[in-house]
């Protein structure tokens, strides 16, 4: 028969677990909800792109097609949250007192981390390059904190260089587009913004131009990123 201290000491461990349980699932609900309501103060996409709740082959605003599912909408803003980098939809409207326009490529490949490159054009005709690498080595953590973060002004040279890849790729400035996902690749992301204009155009692995414009964007970095794919 157990004595009374075996007792004691089993109910000490009992209470000991439902606390911890308890502030487990606290601390849970609670960055659930500080999830939400980032979601809803600090979006990434605009309601027109995004799928609604109830109807799903319906925007959540407008009368068009979702260009963004929930899992896209989840994924990629986590990406961004995740390396600390600013949502370009609230950028456009209204923009940061410094900021001309930006462009953003983002890459997302299925087995390597996430890469980053932004460009901002400033007020007065600077030009800067910000490229964000995730620290993360596993699926699960591969988006947490910037592993490495380099900001940097372009060389006039690298100016003359994005223009003429801009103009003849057109891949920030095409109809928004949502992606083709397949099994194994990389999403490819770009993104622009100006006062009261946001644009989003995404593709799975992709060929031709947007390859193109994103190779070049990777290229800024003087990063070795190999494989590309």
């Amino acid at each position: 028969m157990r004595n009374s201290a075996d007792l004691k000491a089993g109910l000490g461990l009992q209470a000991y677990g439902f606390v911890a349980a308890t502030l487990a699932l606290t601390v849970l609900g609670t960055t659930v909800i500080v999830r939400q309501l980032d979601k809803l103060t600090n979006p990434f996409f605009p309601p027109t792109m995004l799928e609604d709740d109830a109807d799903r082959s319906k925007a959540r605003v407008g009368s068009g097609r979702p260009l963004i599912d929930a899992f896209e909408e989840d994924s990629y803003a986590g990406v961004w949250r995740g390396m600390r980098e600013p949502s370009l939809y609230q950028w456009s409207n209204p923009p940061p007192t410094d900021l001309v326009k930006a462009i953003r490529f983002t890459w997302v490949p299925s087995f390597h981390r996430p890469i980053v490159v932004r460009i901002d054009w400033l007020v007065g005709g600077a030009v800067r390059l910000t490229t964000v690498r995730a620290e993360g080595t596993g699926w699960g953590d591969r988006n947490k904190g910037d592993g490495r973060r380099v900001v940097r002004m372009l060389s006039p040279s690298e100016r003359i260089a994005l223009a003429e890849v801009m103009t003849s790729t057109q891949a920030f400035s095409g109809p928004d587009e949502g992606l083709l996902v397949g099994p194994d690749g990389s999403n490819w992301i770009f993104e622009a913004t100006a006062p009261r204009i946001y644009h989003y155009e995404a593709e799975w692995s992709p060929q031709g131009q947007r390859r193109e414009a994103g190779l070049f964007m990777l290229g800024l970095t003087g990063w070795n990123l190999e494989p590309i794919y």
